[in-house]
């Protein structure tokens, strides 16, 4: 019988035959190999069969293909356009209504690199450059609404512009950020997702009306995260403090080392904390939250369901309180934070 890695490789194949073979890329499927792995393993949990669980794990990819089309020229491309911006203190504002767009650390000292790709080939569609007192903005060109033009735009940032001040805006499409050091990073996305790995920033905003946010080893000291409809995946984080929540979908947070607070209005809530630096407040008004809290630190709790059950499962324990929906009291001799979960409907679990 064929492994679940094994399986795993043959499908990722498939979506990767149609791209030219290169060092990121390779590195890129290594990557989804280890994803996709761990949510095979999650799913397998309550899924009825292996093929459900593997169909489950390769949806939460999302549109794979329009992130393989950023790591590299398009081959779809009728035009090219590119623009230069020298770096500057003002805010950075990047404002598409529909792209692919993808963010990299480019080889320049002070100059920001645009790369605009087109399916058609029209002047109209190139993108503009704006300034006012505090931003530098650039704004999409023309998007006819009789026809559509795929875009697709590369936008690197020199390694040495970490005081940079970026907002990205975008209606419909995907965002794709890796590398990158700033002093801030915002984005606000109608439909689509948003996926970033390896960024150092002082403050984020990620909000998104429809679709994905996944993103693996940030560091912020704020990030304010919200979904109103999908998905909110971070793993490998070190946030000091984090407010994060989803309307309808699910939040998981993995390998956190922070705090803040995290809401599920209907989903699920999971967060596995590897150290906490804030107190936690969990809220769920419809779902299940499960909290794995660091092994080898103390934390005071308040834990309390109208509907549904609190599982508390650690060692020298100490109750204020315990009932069936509610328990309170530390963990430990010397709690410094709490942790305080509530939810109106569905159970509590803490590891």
């Amino acid at each position: 019988m064929m492994s679940v890695e094994m399986e795993i490789r043959t499908r990722l194949d498939v979506i990767f035959s149609k791209y030219t073979p290169n060092a990121q890329l390779t590195e890129f499927k290594e990557e989804l190999v280890a994803d996709l792995l761990e949510a095979y393993q999650d799913f397998s949990k309550t899924d009825r069969s292996h093929n459900e669980a593997l169909d489950d794990a390769f949806e939460q990819l999302g549109d794979i293909d329009s992130l393989l089309k950023d790591f590299k020229e398009p081959n779809w491309a009728k035009s090219h356009h590119q623009l230069t911006v020298p770096t500057s203190t003002k805010d950075f504002v990047i404002d598409y209504s529909e792209a692919s767009i993808h963010f990299y650390t480019n080889d320049k000292i002070d100059l920001i690199t645009i790369d605009e790709y087109f399916s058609r080939d029209n002047r109209r569609y190139f993108a503009t450059i704006s300034e006012n007192d505090d931003k530098i903005i650039v704004n999409q060109g023309e998007h006819p609404m009789l026809f559509h033009v795929r875009t697709a735009v590369n936008i690197g940032i020199p390694r040495s512009f970490t005081t940079g001040k970026i907002e990205v805006r975008n209606q419909a499409g995907s965002l794709y950020a890796q590398d990158l050091v700033t002093e801030k990073f915002n984005v606000q996305i109608n439909a689509g997702s948003f996926k970033v790995k390896n960024m150092d920033t002082k403050t984020a905003d990620w909000q998104l009306a429809s679709g994905s946010i996944k993103a693996t080893h940030i560091k912020t000291e704020q990030a304010k995260i919200h979904a109103q409809l999908g998905a909110v995946n971070i793993s490998d984080a070190t946030i000091d403090y984090a407010k994060v929540n989803a309307d309808f979908g699910s939040v998981r947070i993995d390998n956190l080392v922070g705090g803040g607070e995290f809401t599920i209005n209907s989903g699920s809530l999971r967060l596995r904390v590897d150290q906490l630096t804030n107190d936690l407040k969990l809220n769920s008004n419809s779902g299940t939250i499960r909290l794995t809290a660091p092994a080898d630190q103390d934390f005071n709790f308040e834990l309390a369901t109208n509907s549904g059950a609190v599982h508390l499962d650690r060692n020298d324990i100490h109750y204020n309180k315990s009932f069936d929906g509610y328990k309170s009291g530390f963990v430990g001799a010397n709690p410094e934070f709490t942790i305080d979960a509530q939810a109106a409907m569905g159970s509590i679990k803490i590891y």
